[in-house]
């Protein structure tokens, strides 16, 4: 059963005048589930490398965000946070989703003279474990991380 995953984040800034873009979604690439008899884990790291557990199998590769932070101070320390705690995936058609269980990221970046950043968003899903069957279509979801300086 192959799964096409396109995470998409949304990214809000503090300042008015600062810019926050996603130059690339998270997207865990096309994946198969052998069986959903127990919990199994993907994790596809910042800087894009990948790694499974059980009976998840990457099938076609994924990227990990890319956001691009402009129009802040030049040379300040940025530090970056989100509340994923087992944020569901969900489908158009309802029925079993995936679980993001946790962003990775670098939670302290510095802007460069520009007072601009780029930072690169991996993650960690799981299957339900439950024994039913995971459609071939698109699981998605909507997340925010906070940018403080």
């Amino acid at each position: 059963m192959l799964n096409q995953f396109c995470f998409c984040s949304i990214v809000f800034s503090f300042s008015a005048v600062s810019q926050v873009s996603v130059l690339q979604p998270l997207n865990f690439g096309t994946i198969v589930v052998a069986k959903n008899e127990r919990v199994s884990t993907l994790e596809l790291l910042p800087n894009g490398r990948s790694s499974s557990t059980n009976d998840i199998h990457m099938i076609e590769a994924g990227e990990a965000a890319n956001i691009l932070i402009e129009n802040f101070p030049p040379r300040i320390q940025l530090t970056i946070s989100d509340a994923v705690i087992n944020t569901p995936l969900t489908r158009s058609s309802g029925g079993i989703s995936f679980t993001l269980n946790k962003l990775i990221y670098q939670h302290d970046i510095v802007t460069n003279g520009l007072g601009i950043a780029e930072l690169n968003i991996g993650g960690q899903i799981s299957t339900s474990g439950s024994g039913g069957n995971y459609s071939d279509e698109e699981f998605k979801s909507v997340i925010q991380i906070t940018i403080e300086y």
